[in-house]
């Protein structure tokens, strides 16, 4: 801002402080508008604020985008969450349900959950072999 004439620097300072209340931060700023300078410059001032106004749009600050990508995930995940909510429950296989404790009696209160799934499909199997299409 040294380098910079009165009206020019009040210029850039306008422009900074629209973009930090939009939430922008010095050091995103700093990073926006580059490094680099042409070799010639006749009002550095002009220079920042066109590369204010290029770079660095207040709509565009890093952390309202983050919270408006927070928020989306948060309206999807609650739209997903009232959906499921509202589609009927499916009612559980009366034929599995009968499988599932066949096997859990056959293969005792150590088995795992997986172990007496398989073990209730494999008996659902053979009782469609045998062609007994109900439970007993």
């Amino acid at each position: 801002m040294l380098a910079m004439d009165p009206a020019g620097a009040q210029a850039v300072a306008g422009l900074l402080a629209e973009r930090v209340e939009a939430g922008w931060r010095p050091a995103e700023i700093r990073t926006a508008i580059g490094s680099s300078r042409p070799g010639r410059i006749g009002r550095m001032s002009s220079l920042v604020a066109a590369r204010l106004r290029t770079n660095v749009d207040p709509a565009m600050a890093p952390s309202s985008l983050v919270a408006s990508a927070q928020d989306a995930r948060r309206e999807a995940s609650q739209r997903r969450a009232d959906a499921l909510a509202q589609s009927p429950q499916r009612q559980a296989d009366p034929r599995f349900a009968a499988a599932l404790e066949r096997a859990r009696a056959a293969l005792g209160a150590g088995a795992s959950r997986l172990e007496v799934a398989q073990e209730a499909h494999r008996l659902l199997g053979a009782q469609r072999a045998a062609g007994a299409g109900a439970s007993p």
